[in-house]
């Protein structure tokens, strides 16, 4: 378990370097447009990653799954078919509901609109987006997979990068800042991202891998990948959701960016461990076929590890946060006790993310749907009854008593199954 820790050491300190980077970005783009402009770009970006997730048709962990079983069995045939299906599967989605929003926006559907003005809304853009996002996340399932030394989060890390040199010079020339600007600089930063998988994949995924004629198994990949594509966008929704709801029933459109400035402070936690499940999932998933006692050692090193790893980040923001949130300028401080509620429900999340994988890797993936849709929908009850009266904070409670419930209900039955098998 040595390599183990060394390797997951090295992909959270990577994955955290892309995560800073990405969110100095946002701080410098919060200082420059208003809190209401912030608040608009912050929901595009949360939209374009929901439906991101939609578009991929759950291959970012269906890839793991499967593609461990079929190396050791040498079958490049099926590989070949995996990663093709998946990959023109997901482009072909992503046109497609790219000319949908178009069309919304062509009938002046209020969608694609600010609400009660005529300024189409930074989501048109970030549909266009699309390709680029859902590409570039199979791309990096596939390279962890077949190849983990790839390490493809440092490109990824160095494109935040660019993209804050891109900003620094776009303001320099008198470029005009505001919601569609920094839709403009996520794009090119996807544009870079992209390209560096691309090169990765020629560098690091076997040219027979792809050269092969390829054998298809959609019957068997979707039953996996659907209900996993599914699970995927209800636990985004639920996470997203709480904005939404803030911009639609909180009267002080402000507190929208502010609320998106705590939420992404305490998604921190969630960001790098999405970045590292891709690993864990091919460990899990390796584990399942090595027997009981592989698995629930497997589990038990990944909760230690992420729960040391969340406490030493909640602990961080106790003494530090104000001062963080105090970069995106002055006034959201005041969501300072939102981004704790916040982070509490994260940290209940990364703990019990390999219980969550194990169960769908099991053939427990409808049984975590169910459970997720039903969350979804009490969270939205909850930002009904919470927002009103509480405003953000009422979001941040709601938010976080139901990651808690989901996270305890799944690590409750992973245990129960492992006792069984």
């Amino acid at each position: 378990m040595a390599k183990f820790d060394k390797e997951s050491a090295q992909i959270i300190f990577v994955a955290a370097i892309g995560f800073v980077l990405q969110y100095t970005c946002n701080i410098y783009l919060a200082r420059l447009i208003s809190a209401n402009d912030y608040g608009d770009f912050a929901v595009g970006i949360s939209v374009l990653l929901l439906l991101a997730m939609l578009v991929d048709v759950g291959a970012t962990k269906t890839i793991p799954k499967y593609i461990h079983s079929y190396q050791r069995k040498a079958d490049i045939a099926r590989i070949s078919g995996l990663l093709r299906g998946f990959t023109t599967l997901a482009f072909l989605f992503a046109f497609l509901i790219a000319l949908l929003s178009s069309g919304l926006a062509y009938l002046d559907l209020d969608i694609t609109y600010k609400a009660g003005t005529e300024l189409l809304h930074p989501l048109f853009l970030a549909v266009w987006l699309l390709p680029l996002v859902a590409l570039s996340n199979i791309l990096a399932s596939s390279l962890k997979c077949i190849n983990p030394r790839s390490n493809s989060e440092l490109p990824r890390a160095s494109s935040y990068g660019l993209t804050l040199l891109f900003l620094s010079i776009f303001t320099g020339l008198g470029f005009q800042a505001n919601d569609w600007s920094g839709m403009t600089l996520f794009g090119i930063a996807n544009v870079v991202i992209l390209a560096i998988y691309i090169f990765l994949a020629l560098h690091y995924i076997p040219r027979n891998y792809i050269n092969t004629v390829p054998t298809y198994e959609w019957r068997e990949w979707l039953t996996t990948s659907l209900p996993i594509m599914v699970s995927a966008m209800l636990f985004l929704g639920t996470r997203q959701v709480s904005l939404y709801m803030v911009e639609a029933l909180d009267l002080n459109e402000a507190n929208v960016g502010y609320f998106s400035a705590a939420s992404q402070t305490a998604q921190g936690l969630v960001t790098i461990y999405d970045t590292v499940n891709l690993i864990y999932g091919s460990r899990i998933a390796f584990s399942i076929l090595e027997g009981k006692e592989t698995t629930k050692k497997t589990l038990g090193k990944i909760t230690v590890f992420m729960g040391a790893f969340c406490l030493a980040f909640l602990l961080l923001l106790v003494m530090f946060g104000k001062a963080i949130l105090g970069l995106f300028g002055p006034e959201y401080i005041q969501a300072y006790p939102v981004m704790i509620i916040l982070t509490i429900g994260a940290s209940a999340r990364v703990m019990s993310g390999g219980y969550t994988t194990f169960l769908q890797y099991s053939g427990k993936q409808n049984q975590v749907l169910i459970v997720q849709f039903s969350i979804l929908i009490l969270s939205i009850v909850l930002g009904y009854l919470f927002i009103p009266r509480y405003n953000m904070m009422g979001a941040a409670i709601a938010s976080t008593v139901c990651f808690v419930s989901m996270s305890v209900f799944f690590v409750f039955r992973a245990l129960q199954l492992l006792r069984k098998t």
